[in-house]
């Protein structure tokens, strides 16, 4: 059962987020609410998949977390936010997360986008549009093969 590590600061929040995901049959790390704890938790459990709030307690916020998650273990991040400044979007989508969820967001999309995470197919899927949580998803995923003497069309 793939692993995924909650960080989030509001209790209640990652409670029920855990709660959702363990149904869903997800095994459930943490919550972290510190930028620090997660990176530890991250190393220490190794998860699959890092759901991650940008507004963390402590003096790192999600996103110094998630681009040292990512870069020590190659772990995904999904950000799960209520942040709707630009300039914070931006800085995030900067590192490349797999997506952006808007809070609040239903459990279905969430399972969504845990499963295209998951996928081993996923370059090959296409994914575009604006996800039903109001945030923007991946614009679009395509390959392309090239076998030597062709080119691209």
């Amino acid at each position: 059962m793939p692993a995924i590590l909650i960080v989030e600061n509001e209790v209640i929040l990652a409670l029920d987020l855990a709660d959702t995901l363990a149904a869903l049959g997800y095994e459930v790390v943490g919550p972290a609410v510190t930028a620090d704890d997660a990176c530890r938790m991250a190393r220490d459990s190794h998860p699959d998949i890092v759901l991650m709030d940008v507004r963390l307690d402590g003096r790192r916020d999600g996103i110094a977390a998630a681009e040292e998650i990512m870069a020590e273990q190659g772990t995904k991040v999904i950000f799960l936010s209520s942040e709707d400044d630009q300039g914070t979007r931006e800085r995030a989508a900067a590192i490349g997360p797999f997506a952006w969820l808007d809070k609040p967001c239903s459990a279905s999309h969430i399972q969504q986008t845990l499963a295209q995470a998951l996928s081993p197919d996923i370059g090959s899927q296409i994914l575009s549009g604006v996800d039903d949580c109001g945030g923007a998803s991946l614009s679009a995923i395509q390959s392309v093969v090239v076998r030597p003497g062709s080119s691209p069309t």
